[in-house]
């Protein structure tokens, strides 16, 4: 998993706001296409989302580069149909997916704490 993860890492260095705003669409319409089997990390994608969002509309600027390029390379990750399980396997294709996004959301843990809490001072944010 790690050698696909590293390739989508290094892919999503690259990004610029069209490109985010792209991914952004295309999970979402995975997430809604996927959302049984997805259910448990549903939250999490969500809060990836938001936060990705955020840092790129320059109303929470307080994530390292590393945190938001690991969270856009998450959501490559959990979009392409090339990982270390095909996503055309039902539901078990989708159990990669869901240990990338649930690695990323520990390995970022302390930053989107304080995300979460930002957020909830700044509802209007």
């Amino acid at each position: 998993m790690n050698s696909y993860y590293n390739q989508f890492n290094r892919q999503a260095g690259n990004y610029d706001k069209n490109d985010i705003l792209s991914l952004i669409k295309k999970a979402l319409r995975f997430v809604a296409d996927n959302s049984g089997p997805l259910a448990d990390v549903l939250d999490s994608i969500s809060i990836l989302i938001q936060a990705i969002i955020d840092y790129r509309d320059g109303k929470y600027k307080d994530f390292p580069a590393t945190a938001i390029i690991g969270f856009i390379a998450s959501l490559i990750y959990l979009i392409s149909p090339i990982d270390v399980i095909p996503d055309v396997t039902p539901f078990v294709g989708l159990m990669d997916d869901i240990a990338v996004i649930i690695q990323t959301v520990s390995a970022f843990d302390k930053y989107i704490s304080r995300y979460q809490a930002w957020k909830v001072n700044n509802p209007d944010s």
